[in-house]
């Protein structure tokens, strides 16, 4: 994983208050001799909050080892930072102990310009702190050197006090030129950080402890110092000895005679199981780790090493016999209660830590391995160029052998967590090689059968630079091994390597004392609107940029940005000469450009459904709260809608045009007998379209003539210009049966409208023909028309009273044939 470190201050240059900064005022710089210390250190004794300029101190002079010219005064150049105060989980008796529950101040640090020494125990700062550090988390305060240009020669390796719980540990150089580092010369901080487990031969205790803390020596070996703290202030959370990792400190072992686990400093949080890394560079190895559980062989984890297996006193094979079987030993069983390994330290929100200590291993015949040291911080600010081929180390102990021979064998020690290296130039860095490697895991040196395994190897550090490609390293420790006669086809013996570090990392700025600045939360506006921007803690301000701002310079500026997203605004705040930058952002939240969509002409009395689009919430003219309504005006009229999405609001209005629909009349219902044809009679404004259309003479005629085969039921659709609709229906009933054909006998055509004419009486005659003769046989009438009958007269002349004779011929809608003859008597 690639991490930037970023702080509350990001700036090209180191952007402290330069009126009384004194850089280069140390001169030229050549360091010639091994264990060069350039650096004084003194304990913070008081609580130091955010935005004081002032630190109480042990000693305030800085110069107890007078290797400065003078003590120190005004111009001078300190690194406060603070070294431990984590807190870790406890109450649990698993892995998970020890885990980091809270940073709280540790890793925290900036740098500053002293503007005064008033007394024995106080600092006077320039510039404010932008941090705040607690007295009781180790804090320090570091006077760093400001030289002019610095040469370290071959044999000349710059370093700095160890770590002693109070302060040491770190070797910080500011440098105004160039600084060159020769082949054979080093700043070297190996060993100097966070201290290993100790050894505390014990006088009895459990033959198998399982457990992952005790405040008794007699359980187990001494844990190493971390972020949490070291020996008795590890009580607060369960105690100081056995297996469980304190933050990025190694476990120690377990009694009987268990390994240490290895420190820790960076590397994948998320990653860490405490197990550490198993070796199979010997495939057959494989085999024995996946005794613990299959598939171990292959696993992995970030931070240090496990410590190795228990002892063990029989001639078992290791390939075939895993740990925790009665065959390695009835009492004490090769138990599976090495430390587990430190855990990584995150760094992703610009902090910077020591490495972790190793674990002690379990003792009882004064002859076991203590932890490993881990490695030291190297921090270099330089404003020319760093260069040569030599090397910066911050490298971890290794963890302490056993060297027993042909005696009672005891635990081995992890080795230290690699340390951390931070090179900030403005100049090019080359040549140099940077190694921050974490240290072996103890090794157990023994000729009998008695085998206690290897000690967990350190995890690796952190690098970070601010520019270049150079070679850079951060390796996980390699685990110990043991010598022990039966452990020839596995020497590891349960120990494990520690994982690798984060040596590719990047560093962009330094934090530095300076203006607290307090601009307010972040805000967001609408599209269009205008708010007030705010600074305090300063006498001058500069905003930027300062094209939607009524003014760049005051504190509180009205801003009104354009355009939709998240604008930063950044203010450099000056007092007394202290600078300090601050961002703020202003989201400008678009307003809402809503479209209603649906049907807007309906004709009366339909509804239509309006739907809105484009926001979170919905209010519409009418009341109603939903994105889509259904509406049923009676006349046309419009629906407005407002829109809200992240507190913006937009609006729009659609209309609706009600049209008037058509009355539609069919007629009335029409009796015809099968073949017989009649008028519909439709009424209404508009387009006509009569269903089915079969049988009409027209289908879009307001009176078609219908003609069906069988009884049917007509509809009429009537659409008008608006497009609206109306829908009647008539029913045509058809009679297919026709029944007797009638002639009657006797007709009186006298004028009194009853009888006047003789017909052939059906209303089913399709075709027909009707004649009519005289008693002398004169044809005195004849019809092919069943509408047309005789009126008693010939030729125009009205016949007298008679008897007649007819002959019919005619053919039904039915079907039948029918012929008649007979006899008619005219009566006047």
């Amino acid at each position: 994983m690639r991490n930037r470190i970023s702080f509350f201050i990001a700036l090209p240059l180191f952007c402290f208050s330069t009126a009384n900064a004194q850089q280069g005022k140390d001169g030229d710089k050549i360091i010639t001799a091994a264990n060069t210390v350039v650096n004084e250190y003194t304990q913070l004794t008081s609580d130091a909050s955010v935005g004081s300029y002032s630190l109480t101190v042990t000693n305030s002079s800085l110069n107890t080892n007078n290797r400065f010219a003078t003590p120190l005064s005004n111009g001078d150049f300190v690194m406060i930072i603070q070294m431990q105060g984590a807190t870790i989980k406890g109450g649990v008796n698993d892995s998970t102990w020890g885990e980091v529950t809270n940073y709280n101040n540790s890793g925290k640090y900036e740098f500053a310009n002293v503007l005064s020494v008033p007394n024995a125990t106080t600092i006077t700062l320039t510039c404010a702190l932008t941090n705040s550090y607690s007295a009781n988390g180790s804090a320090q305060v570091i006077r760093v050197p400001r030289f002019n240009s610095l040469t370290i020669n071959s044999g000349g390796v710059l370093t700095a006090d160890p770590w002693n719980g109070q302060k040491g540990g770190a070797g910080i150089v500011e440098v105004l030129n160039n600084t060159n580092i020769q082949s054979g010369g080093s700043i070297d901080v190996s060993n100097k950080g966070f201290r290993g487990g100790v050894l505390h031969n014990k006088t009895g205790g459990p033959q198998v402890n399982p457990n992952f803390a005790s405040t008794v020596a007699n359980d187990g070996g001494e844990k190493g110092e971390g972020i949490a703290g070291y020996d008795a202030s590890y009580n607060t959370f369960g105690g100081g000895f056995c297996r469980g990792s304190a933050a990025n400190g190694g476990g120690g072992g377990n009694s009987w005679n268990s390994p240490g686990g290895g420190g820790s400093n960076a590397g994948n949080v998320v990653a860490w199981t405490g197990n550490g890394n198993p070796d199979i560079s010997t495939p057959s190895w494989a085999t024995a780790w996946n005794l613990e559980y299959a598939g171990f062989a292959n696993s992995t984890s970030s931070g240090g090493g496990r410590g190795g297996y228990s002892v063990a006193g029989s001639g078992a094979d290791p390939l075939v016999n895993g740990p925790n079987e009665a065959i390695w030993s009835t009492t004490f069983k090769r138990s599976n209660t090495g430390g587990k390994g430190g855990r990584p330290l995150d760094y992703s929100t610009g902090r910077i830590f020591l490495g972790g200590g190793g674990g002690a291993g379990d003792e009882d015949n004064f002859n076991g391995g203590a932890g490993g040291k881990g490695g030291g911080l190297v921090y270099l600010l330089s404003y020319g160029t760093i260069s040569g081929s030599g090397t910066i180390n911050a490298n971890g102990q290794n963890g302490g052998d056993v060297n027993s021979g042909g005696g009672s064998g005891d635990g081995t020690g992890g080795g230290g967590g690699g340390g951390a290296v931070v090179l900030y130039s403005t100049g090019a860095i080359s040549g140099i090689t940077v190694n921050a490697n974490g240290g072996l895991g103890g090794t157990q040196h023994i000729t009998i059968v008695e085998s206690e395994g290897g000690a967990g190897g350190g995890g690796g550090g952190y690098i970070a630079i601010s520019n270049g490609a150079i070679t850079r390293q951060a390796i996980g420790g390699l685990n110990g091994t043991t010598t022990c006669p039966v452990m020839t086809n596995f020497p590891a013996d349960g120990g494990t390597k520690g994982g690798d570090g984060m040596p590719n990392e990047v560093i962009n700025s330094v934090p530095v004392s300076s203006v607290v600045i307090n601009v307010g939360p972040n805000v967001a506006i609408c599209g269009g609107a205008t708010t007030t921007l705010s600074a305090t803690g300063g006498g001058t301000y500069s905003w930027s940029p300062a094209a939607t701002l009524s003014s760049s310079t005051l504190a509180n500026p009205l801003v009104t940005p354009t355009g939709a997203g998240i604008t930063s605004y950044t203010v450099v705040v000056t007092n007394n000469g202290c600078t300090g930058t601050a961002v703020t952002t202003v989201t400008v939240n678009p307003n809402p450009t809503p479209v209603i969509s649906g049907k807007n002409s309906i004709c009366f009395p339909e509804n239509t459904t309006l739907t809105a689009n484009g926001g979170g919430s919905y209010l519409w003219s009418n009341g109603e709260t939903t994105a889509a309504i259904t509406v049923s005006p009676t006349s046309s009229m419009s629906y407005s809608v407002t829109v809200t999405k992240s507190g913006c609001a937009g609006n729009t209005l659609d209309s609706v045009t009600v049209n008037t629909s058509p009355v539609t009349v069919a007629g009335v219902e029409q009796h015809i007998y099968l073949g017989q044809s009649v008028m519909l009679s439709g009424s209404g404004i508009g387009n006509y379209s009569w269903s089915p259309s079969a049988g009409l003479s027209c289908a879009t005629c307001p009176n078609p003539t219908a003609t069906p085969p069988q009884t049917t039921t007509y509809s009429l659709t009537i659409t008008n210009a608006s497009g609206c609709m109306d829908m009647d229906s008539v029913k045509v009933i058809v009679d297919a049966d026709c029944g007797a054909l009638f002639v009657p006998d006797a007709f009186s055509p006298n004028g009194d409208n009853f009888n006047d004419v003789f017909y052939a009486r059906n209303p089913c005659i399709q075709e027909m023909s009707f004649n009519v003769y005289d008693r002398w046989g004169n044809k005195v009438f004849n019809s092919v028309d069943p509408q047309k009958g005789w009126d008693g007269t010939f030729k125009g002349k009205k016949m007298d009273s008679g008897v007649f004779i007819y002959y019919l011929s005619a053919k039904l809608y039915d079907g039948q044939q029918v012929t008649k003859k007979g006899n008619v008597t005219l009566m006047r």
